[in-house]
C-alpha cells in the first residue's frame, strides 16, 4: 500500500535503501507526494480496480479471434493495400533512420 506524503516532508536528495534479501517483497522505500501538475491529476483519475476487473480480468469469448490474430490480419491488409514497394527507392531514407 502506498502512503502519500506532503511534498514538504520529502527530501529528494535522500537515498533509498533496498534490502539485499531476495525474499524481501516490501520493495524500495520510496516516498510519494500528491502532485498538483496535470500528469499527477491524470494518474490519480485512473480507476485501477475498474481496469483490473473490466479489462484485465474480463472473460473473452473463445469463438472470437484473439487480439493478436486481429492485429496481424489488419497489418497484413494494410501492407497489401500499399502494394509492391521498390525498396531501392527507400534505401537512403532507411539508412538515415538507422543512423539516427
Amino acid at each position: 500500500m502506498t502512503h502519500i506524503h506532503d511534498k514538504s516532508e520529502i527530501d529528494l536528495e535522500e537515498n533509498t535503501v533496498q534490502s539485499d534479501n531476495p525474499d524481501d517483497d516490501d520493495g524500495p522505500r520510496h516516498k510519494y507526494y500528491k502532485s498538483e501538475k496535470l500528469l499527477g491529476k491524470l494518474y490519480r483519475a485512473v480507476d485501477e480496480k475498474k481496469i483490473w476487473f473490466e479489462d484485465i480480468k474480463a472473460t473473452v469469448p473463445t469463438g472470437d479471434a484473439s487480439f493478436w490474430e486481429q492485429f496481424i490480419a489488419y497489418a497484413q491488409a494494410e501492407c497489401k493495400a500499399m502494394g509492391k514497394l521498390n525498396w531501392l527507392d527507400r534505401q537512403e531514407e532507411a539508412e538515415r533512420i538507422r543512423h539516427a
